[in-house]
């Protein structure tokens, strides 16, 4: 799927993502829904467990991981208020 939305330049939105990560001033949010229905809870588990282990640490920027139970894709209802909620939070 990833390829479709990046134009199947997934190479490059890759390595864009892994410099991101690598910044020590960067602070980046990931928002999932357990029941997304594109994306495996799973996979996304998996992505997350590659970005935070990427490395020996140094240099990384913050990354926070926040997967909302029974969201799918598209955050309809409580889900859209829980999304907002997470965002609002993370906000400085």
């Amino acid at each position: 799927m990833r390829g479709l939305l990046t134009l199947f330049r997934s190479g490059t939105y890759a390595s864009t993502l892994n410099d991101l990560f690598r910044n020590p001033a960067s602070n980046t949010l990931i928002i999932f829904g357990t029941k997304d229905e594109f994306t495996s809870e799973a996979n996304y588990d998996a992505w997350v467990h590659i970005l935070r282990n990427e490395g020996d640490g140094e240099g990384k920027g913050r990354l926070e991981v926040v997967k909302v139970a029974g969201a799918t894709h598209f955050w309809g209802g409580k889900y859209g208020r829980e999304l907002q909620r997470v965002i609002e939070d993370w906000l400085p």
